[in-house]
């Protein structure tokens, strides 16, 4: 995580100082909660649900930045759930999608059909190295295992942050 202070822009522009929550812990897995109050405004909060089935229509959206340029480009892309592990990987990744998800993305929302956050974004398909997959357990994945991890993009479910506030 980058160091404080922290910044959050709204979907109306405003930009408003943001804190970590004190006491909140997420053990190893690769999630952070920032909050922020405005004192003129209500902002919505997205609903949450945990339910998932290989098949389900998901939904990634984030900014990225490309060429490393200061200007973030917003992208919002169409997938399906591909894979549901039941062993996280490390960092806390459990949901395999085959949405295109860009560099910059992580911690953008994984959306279901219903606008529902269902989980985090945090690894992009095809990884530049070919490091093994390996679980919160320290095992490895299997060859062939370890095949279907690198060809798709990975989430940390939602219900992880729910569970270790």
């Amino acid at each position: 995580m980058l160091p404080a202070p922290y910044r959050i822009q709204t979907s109306d522009g405003q930009i408003y100082t943001a804190s970590l929550p004190k006491n909140t812990k997420f053990g190893k897995n690769d999630l952070a909660i920032l909050q922020f109050r405005s004192p003129k405004k209500n902002y919505t909060v997205a609903s949450i649900a945990s339910k998932l089935i290989v098949g389900d229509e998901v939904f990634a959206s984030g900014f990225y930045s490309q060429n490393d340029e200061e200007k973030h480009q917003f992208s919002f892309t169409t997938g399906k759930v591909s894979l549901l592990l039941t062993k996280a990987l490390e960092g806390g990744y459990q949901i395999g999608y085959s949405n295109d998800i860009q560099k910059g993305m992580s911690g953008g929302p994984l959306l279901n059909c219903r606008g529902e956050v269902v989980g985090v974004n945090g690894m992009q398909a095809n990884p530049l190295w070919d490091a093994p997959s390996i679980f919160v357990d320290g095992s490895e994945a299997d060859k062939g295992l370890h095949e279907q991890i690198n060809r798709l993009s990975w989430a940390v479910p939602i219900d992880k942050l729910i569970n270790l506030k």
